[in-house]
């Protein structure tokens, strides 16, 4: 998490913005799920916790099965470029 606040921070993001992070569930279940299961699980699990009514997932793995409505996708050697952070802000501005 420092990490990812310390690269946020040469953005002009600040970690005040950061309101939480998913846990992990892959040490929690004796269950066999798939790495994509897993990750929807997390952040269902969070959502629903947290009662969150407007976000975006933003991840490398293809999660539109679960949520295609706030799912943007990630390469996982590029990340989370700037047309992709211009995708996040429209999704998160339409209502």
């Amino acid at each position: 998490m420092n990490i990812l606040k310390e690269q946020l921070k040469e953005y002009g993001i600040f970690a005040y913005r950061i309101v939480g992070q998913t846990a992990d569930l892959r040490v929690q279940s004796s269950i066999y799920y798939t790495d994509m299961e897993i990750r929807w699980l997390e952040i269902k699990e969070y959502i629903d916790k947290k009662r969150v009514k407007e976000y975006v997932i933003i991840d490398d793995l293809d999660l539109k099965k679960y949520d295609k409505e706030h799912l943007i996708r990630t390469e996982l050697s590029k990340g989370l470029t700037a047309e992709l952070a211009a995708a996040c802000i429209i999704k998160l501005k339409v209502k």
